[in-house]
């Protein structure tokens, strides 16, 4: 009869089940890309200078800052427009060259944009 945890295999077994709270996790890790990138449109004040980024995500940026672009995030999440307030916190993204962020963000759509009115909106009149 063999006892448990005798074999290699099963030795590797109890390690990683020991080890596995301690590895990232790549939701984790995607989760805080997406609430870095809505603080940083947020923390972003300098106009828009990039050609390509004038119109964007089906919005027309123009030469809005990323904060900008989350005041017209959270105008069009206050009106119920769900699918342009995201469209507005990816715009400010434009040019964003790690394009897993912005696909945390459409993956977090809905918490992106709650986020953003939570907490910027009170300083949005």
């Amino acid at each position: 009869m063999r006892k448990p945890f005798t074999t290699s295999a099963g030795c590797a077994l109890v390690l990683a089940s020991l080890l596995s709270p301690l590895l990232p996790r790549s939701g984790v890790a995607q989760s805080a890309d997406w609430l870095d990138a809505v603080r940083q449109c947020w923390n972003d004040a300098d106009q828009n200078t990039r050609i390509s980024c004038f119109f964007t995500e089906g919005k027309l940026r123009g030469r809005l800052s990323g904060k900008e672009c989350i005041v017209e995030a959270i105008k069009a999440a206050r009106s119920q427009d769900q699918e342009g307030a995201i469209r507005w916190i990816l715009a400010c993204r434009c040019g964003d060259d790690r394009p897993d962020t912005k696909q945390a963000l459409r993956d977090h759509r809905n918490e992106a944009v709650r986020y953003a009115v939570d907490t910027y909106g009170a300083f949005v009149p």
